[in-house]
């Protein structure tokens, strides 16, 4: 998957997260991508990209573990 479909992805998957009452979070956008537990990295970098894009943004902005980070869609 190309990284402008990756990123799209990532946005549309907070999207469905939202609507349907959960949150994003590294694990779940992983599995969603197919993703192995040793790409965490690279999903990290993708959800970074999404922030930097205001696609996505923390749902806890007082949260500074980044370890359980959980995302929303920017509007949310």
């Amino acid at each position: 998957m190309p990284p402008s479909e990756r990123l799209e992805a990532c946005y549309q998957h907070a999207v469905l997260k939202h609507l349907s009452g959960s949150v994003m979070t590294n694990k779940i956008l992983r599995e969603r991508l197919k993703m192995p537990e040793k790409q965490r990295s690279m999903v990290s970098t993708l959800i970074q990209e999404a922030i930097d894009r205001k696609l996505i943004k923390a749902a806890d902005p007082e949260n500074k573990s980044r370890k359980f980070s959980e995302y929303v869609p920017m509007w949310a």
